[in-house]
C-alpha cells in the first residue's frame, strides 16, 4: 500500500522486471527488502510495457482506496474464455442477465466501448481497458473483493460468484483487445435530451388539442 508514493515508478519497474540484478548491484532498498524477507529472492517478471503499466495503475488505485484484498493462488486466465463466457459477461454487464446475488448491472455506473444502445453510466471509471490496466490477477481481485468505494457499498451483501467474476473478466478482456478508444460523448445525456424533447412535444400536442376544443366551445357560445 502506497508503494508508488514511497518509490519512484522507474525504480519499481526495474525491480519488478529484474529483482536479482537490482539486488546484485547493491541497491540499498532492494537489499533491505531481501533481508526483510529472509533472503528469499523474487523471480524476474518478464512483463510487457502494457502489463507493467497495468500493475502500477493497480497499485495507484489500491493506494487511493486505502487497500485492496488480493486474490491469492492460481487465477484462471481470461485467455481460457470461450465465446459463451464473453457473451455471458456482456449480458451481466448490460443487465440483460441478472446477477445471482441481486446486485445491479455494471452498466448502471460504468461504461465499456459499444455497450448498450445508448452507452453506459458515467458515475464511475470507464472499463474498456480495465483488463489491460489490471491484468488477470488484479482484475480478479477487484471483482472478488469489489474494493472500490461505490462497489463496496453496493456489493457488500451481494457478492459476485466465481462464474460471474470470470464471465465479466472474460468480457473486459475481450473489450481490451480492441485498442479503439471509447467515444468521448455521453450518450446517456443525449438520450435524456431526446426524451425531454419528445415529452415536451407530446405535451404540446395534447395542449393544442385541448385549446382547439376550448376555442370551439367559445365560438358556439358566441353564436347562441
Amino acid at each position: 500500500l502506497g508503494v508508488t508514493k514511497r518509490r519512484d515508478k522507474a525504480w519499481i519497474a526495474g525491480f519488478v522486471r529484474g529483482p536479482g540484478a537490482t539486488i546484485d548491484r547493491a541497491d540499498p532498498i532492494a537489499n533491505k527488502l531481501l533481508e526483510q524477507f529472509k533472503n528469499v529472492r523474487m523471480p524476474d517478471q518478464a512483463l510487457t510495457d502494457e502489463e507493467l503499466a497495468g500493475v502500477l495503475a493497480y497499485f495507484d488505485e489500491c493506494t487511493a482506496m486505502g487497500g485492496c484484498k488480493l486474490v491469492t493462488g492460481k487465477v484462471r486466465p481470461a485467455t481460457e474464455a470461450v465465446a459463451a463466457d464473453i457473451a455471458r459477461g456482456h449480458a451481466l454487464f448490460e443487465g440483460t442477465a441478472s446477477l445471482a446475488g441481486g446486485g445491479p448491472p455494471c452498466i448502471s455506473c460504468h461504461n465499456v466501448r459499444g455497450v448498450g444502445l445508448v452507452g453506459g453510466g458515467t458515475l464511475a471509471k470507464d472499463l474498456t481497458f480495465a483488463y489491460a490496466r489490471l491484468t488477470d490477477q488484479g482484475l480478479s481481485s477487484a471483482l472478488a473483493s469489489t474494493p472500490f468505494p461505490l462497489m463496496k457499498d453496493v456489493f457488500a451483501k451481494r457478492p459476485l460468484n466465481d462464474a460471474e467474476q470470470f464471465a465479466l473478466k472474460a468480457y473486459l478482456w475481450d473489450a481490451s483487445r480492441d485498442g479503439t478508444q471509447p467515444p468521448a460523448d455521453h450518450n446517456f445525456f443525449y438520450a435524456g435530451v431526446l426524451g425531454l424533447s419528445l415529452s415536451l412535444g407530446l405535451i404540446g400536442l395534447i395542449w393544442q388539442g385541448r385549446m382547439r376544443g376550448v376555442r370551439q366551445n367559445v365560438i358556439k357560445r358566441g353564436k347562441s
